[in-house]
């Protein structure tokens, strides 16, 4: 008899003992996960910040073919990195509010750094002091950002076309750039998602003042197609209508 009141005097320690063991393993083990998640994004962020060294030195030279294909690999990380941070906002690592919005400052800021180095990179036909009779500008928006996301919005909820009020950046062509490849850079330059081919020329005609262009995007689409069509397609129009041969830019195939 009193083996089993002492049992039962002692059954409600065991089990709290139980409880606090659990719990500490529990907590031990969310803080182990959380540190590994942290350490993970630390080295994205770590790696991109290098990795725009790299890109600034192209920038420089004027590389272009290295450019874009180093331009598309920081756009590959950050997109991991945006993936890791979403994940570690979950089940079971919580990361905490002030780091999280840390990290998502950078992945914008990163993204935002790319835009700015492709439209640098416009700019080394720039370099040179000879004066052409007819001069061909590539017009971009002065700031990018706040464009890309004034067109988002147009196309997603509609209303006035902020495309007119756009302030623009005008940069004198010294070299003589034909209309199909001027809107194939200028659409390159947007995509900044790592949809760089999606910005080539797959069809281009001059017929009667109009010109019929056709990107891959146009006929290979992708979900939210229609923003990068809505940031585009106004800028490709603005800088095409600057030669002399082109008053009207159609985008899709010229008639039969």
């Amino acid at each position: 008899m009193s083996l089993k009141r002492n049992l039962s005097k002692e059954l409600p320690l065991v089990v709290l003992l139980i409880l606090v063991f659990l719990a500490g393993y529990g907590l031990a083990s969310f803080q182990g996960k959380r540190l590994q998640i942290t350490k993970e994004l630390d080295s994205f962020h770590r790696e991109i910040l290098i990795a725009f060294r790299l890109l600034d030195q192209y920038t420089g030279q004027c590389d272009v073919q290295k450019h874009i294909n180093f331009s598309d690999y920081i756009v590959h990380a950050n997109n991991k990195y945006a993936l890791v941070l979403n994940k570690a906002n979950g089940f079971p690592y919580y990361l905490g509010l002030s780091a999280s919005r840390d990290h998502d400052n950078s992945i914008y800021e990163f993204n935002e750094r790319v835009s700015e180095s492709r439209a640098e990179l416009l700019k080394c036909n720039n370099q040179t002091s000879v004066v052409e009779t007819h001069q061909i500008q590539i017009i971009l928006p002065k700031y990018m950002g706040k464009y890309k996301q004034q067109m988002t919005e147009f196309a997603q909820v509609g209303g006035d076309n902020p495309f007119q009020s756009v302030e623009m950046t005008h940069q004198v062509l010294i070299q003589e750039v034909e209309a199909k490849a001027l809107a194939q850079r200028i659409a390159q330059t947007m995509l900044t998602d790592g949809f760089v081919v999606a910005g080539e020329v797959s069809d281009f005609n001059i017929d009667n003042g109009t010109a019929y262009i056709v990107f891959g995007m146009d006929e290979d689409g992708w979900a939210g197609v229609s923003v990068a069509m809505a940031e585009i397609r106004p800028l490709v129009e603005l800088n095409l209508l600057q030669y002399p041969e082109i008053n009207k830019v159609h985008f899709g195939r010229k008639p039969e």
